[in-house]
């Protein structure tokens, strides 16, 4: 999975932009993450686990998509070199 993740940004990033429908494949992909992210801490819960690294990748993964990305937009984002690094780090960091 992380893979797959990985290299659908990587195609993304290549053109220092995303378009309408790479904003498309990122909603279905932090929706997936959503509930990756709602079963791992459940399971986590169930052995007395931290949740704290998990909740904090998730949050810090579906705000910058939603608030920096903004991927509930159609408008092509144009991307900087911060935008690529904090985007690869925050992918790292969940998966």
């Amino acid at each position: 999975m992380a893979l797959e993740a990985q290299n659908m940004l990587d195609d993304m990033l290549d053109d220092n932009k995303i378009d309408k429908t790479e904003k498309v494949r990122l909603r279905k992909e932090l929706d997936e993450i959503s509930v990756q992210h709602t079963t791992n801490v459940a399971l986590a819960n169930d052995y007395g686990l931290p949740t704290v690294d998990i909740q904090n990748a998730f949050n810090n993964l579906s705000e910058y998509l939603i608030d920096v990305i903004i991927i509930y937009s159609d408008e092509t984002k144009v991307l900087g070199e911060n935008d690529r690094t904090n985007l690869n780090a925050y992918f790292a960091n969940w998966y």
